[in-house]
């Protein structure tokens, strides 16, 4: 059985990023906030892959915390919730 694949181009994504020392005291540094706009996200299962509009890509599940993408930058922003936001 194959998972279907949806694509919404021209969003804005929020996601957070842990810092780089992940082994050394992560609770002292907290997570770097991130928001572009103009993203393509392709949703496959739980995942989803967003491209940025410099061509980078990375993934994230739809449930992670601080993750949310939609068409108004500005509901996506202020959202408190974890998963897509459309």
């Amino acid at each position: 059985m194959t998972q279907e694949i949806a694509t919404y181009e021209d969003v804005a994504v929020r996601w957070l990023e842990w810092p780089n020392a992940y082994y050394e005291e992560r609770r002292s540094r907290p997570p770097i906030p991130h928001m572009e706009q103009h993203c393509t996200v392709t949703v496959k299962g739980v995942t989803a892959t967003v491209t940025l509009a410099n061509g980078s890509t990375f993934r994230k599940r739809l449930m992670t915390t601080g993750f949310a993408f939609g068409a108004d930058a500005a509901e996506v922003a202020a959202t408190g919730s974890a998963g897509i936001e459309r």
